[in-house]
């Protein structure tokens, strides 16, 4: 398939990373979101899940990207674009996270685990009848579910992983 091509490509994952790295305004926004629905989309390929989880820097751009609402003061406003970058960037890691070796690797990711609890406690946007306030909450609650389908995943792992997951940061997923 076109998506295993891409991956086995010696240079694609790391153009990637490179676009992911550079500040929106620097490289357009849509070049940032259109290479974590690419990285998403690449994940969904059974071929791909390991070597994509595997590669240098994937995993740490893909949670840094996920983790991009709440670098931001949380006292603003949810921002549409900030919103789309992580809805695509938790879509990506939910699909990685279906392969077994991948569930170990990223249930040992303090970052991953702390982005997805700070996800999950977004609150959605409350409906009010206008349609873009309407999607962005809609958008929200995807990405909420994206996070949780995530950590569902990288919990089907062998004991020693649950227990970590449990107790990190004080068991922050439990509260």
């Amino acid at each position: 398939s076109a998506t295993t091509s891409m991956a086995h490509h010696p240079r694609v994952l790391s153009l990637m990373i490179f676009l992911l790295h550079h500040p929106v305004g620097i490289i357009p926004f849509e070049a940032h979101h259109n290479a974590l629905w690419v990285l998403a989309n690449m994940a969904c390929c059974n071929e791909n899940m390991q070597r994509m989880a595997s590669h240098d820097r994937l995993l740490d751009t893909i949670i840094q990207a996920a983790n991009i609402m709440h670098e931001n003061d949380e006292t603003r406003p949810i921002h549409h674009h900030t919103l789309r970058l992580q809805h695509s960037a938790f879509r990506c890691l939910l699909n990685l996270s279906w392969d077994q070796h991948n569930k170990t690797l990223m249930s040992e990711r303090d970052d991953l685990v702390e982005t997805i609890g700070k996800t999950v406690e977004m609150k959605t946007v409350p409906g009010s009848g206008d349609e873009a306030r309407n999607a962005l909450g809609t958008m929200l609650l995807q990405t909420r579910m994206f996070a949780l389908g995530t950590l569902r995943n990288i919990a089907h792992t062998p004991s020693p992983q649950k227990y970590r997951l449990c107790t990190t940061q004080d068991g922050m997923l439990l509260n």
